[in-house]
């Protein structure tokens, strides 16, 4: 079994992304399961150009901890 921790969201504009669903952090998935994570992008008033960050999901499973992660970018 794999169990998440938090999902956060990172990198040089992290608040021009926000998460609008989230049904895998601090949540256990059992073998041949799914979970999903909504991002909706939502730049900042005034934010021009291309737009980048990192979603990072920390995870253990047994007793070997690991990180997740995928480039966003609007």
């Amino acid at each position: 079994m794999v169990t998440f921790g938090a999902t956060p969201i990172g990198g040089s504009d992290p608040g021009s992304f926000k998460i609008a669903t989230d049904g895998c952090s601090r949540q256990p998935l059992a073998p041949n399961s799914h979970c999903e994570i909504g991002v909706e992008f939502a730049p900042l008033a005034g934010a021009s150009g291309t737009q980048s960050a990192t979603l990072s999901l920390s995870y253990t499973c047994g007793a070997h901890p690991g990180n997740a992660s995928a480039n966003l970018s609007a």
